[in-house]
């Protein structure tokens, strides 16, 4: 018994002096990560569009961001966070709404700061893009598109018809303008596109343009005179265009004395308005 006892005691001594220590792992801190240049592409103007920010703790402590800055702070982009401090697990991801709102057509540009605890490097400003487009769509006149629910239900987008020129009616397309509407609280419905209580926008598209006609007397479109008939050599001519020597509006035409060009009841015209030349 005695011998059994040393025995296991000596074997479990001599294991123990094979068995090499374990590593001391390093708890590192938190560090925040984001994907940058987001850029949106094109969204017509007035119209949202929806990104995907993607921040990330490569550290192992959590990480914890206070507030969100855009510069500028023009309501172009804005960040959609539920509630501060945002936190984030070691080594973990969460995805921040950041949402593009074009309010003219042109390229935009923003930077995206954070207040957090992070240690490490200078943190760069996340960099925001976008482009603004028209928001006329040429559509089929008939039958008409139908409003639909945008942004996950959050909000409704209408075509409401305009008398825009940039769409082939020939071709059995029309110009419309798209409007879209917040739903908030509600969600938009996808069997009619609008929201809750929404009533289908009404849009003064303005009167109906006059047909151009050279030679009706209106001067409309790229018409430069119309003077109610399309001859030549009275100032408008036949295709309804200033003729040389001639300043017209409207429908009234008249000669420009001193340019040179005897035109009209013109007797002479030297190229200038001096007298005791011959041509007063």
């Amino acid at each position: 018994m005695k011998f059994l006892k040393y025995g296991i005691v000596g074997l479990l001594f001599s294991l123990s002096l094979g068995c090499s220590e374990e590593p001391i792992t390093q708890f590192s801190a938190p560090q925040l990560l984001a994907n940058s240049p987001v850029h949106f592409g094109d969204s017509p103007k007035g119209i949202r569009q929806g990104g995907r920010l993607i921040i990330t703790n490569g550290g192992d402590a959590t990480l914890e961001i206070t507030d969100f800055s855009v510069r500028p702070e023009d309501g172009v982009f804005q960040i959609g966070v539920p509630e501060l401090p945002l936190k984030i697990n070691g080594r973990r991801s969460k995805e921040v709404s950041v949402i593009f709102t074009p309010p003219t057509v042109g390229s935009f540009r923003a930077e995206l700061l954070f207040d957090s605890n992070h240690e490490g490097d200078t943190l760069a400003p996340v960099v925001l893009l976008g482009n603004g487009i028209s928001n006329i769509r040429c559509l089929d006149c008939s039958p008409p598109p139908e409003p639909e629910c945008h942004l996950d239900g959050t909000s409704s987008i209408e075509f409401v018809a305009n008398y825009g020129t940039d769409c082939d009616s020939e071709d059995g397309t029309c110009s419309y303008t798209q409007i879209e509407t917040l739903c908030a609280p509600l969600m938009c419905d996808p069997e009619t596109g609008l929201c809750p209580g929404q009533a289908p926008t009404v849009f003064d598209a303005g009167p109906e343009p006059i047909p151009e006609v050279c030679g009706d007397g209106e001067v409309v479109g790229d018409e430069a005179c119309d003077d109610g008939n399309t001859e030549n050599g009275d100032g408008c001519a036949s295709d309804c265009t200033a003729e040389n020597g001639w300043y017209c509006t409207g429908d009234d035409c008249e000669e420009i004395c001193g340019d040179g060009e005897a035109v009209g009841g013109e007797a002479c015209d030297d190229g200038n308005t001096e007298n005791g030349d011959g041509c007063a």
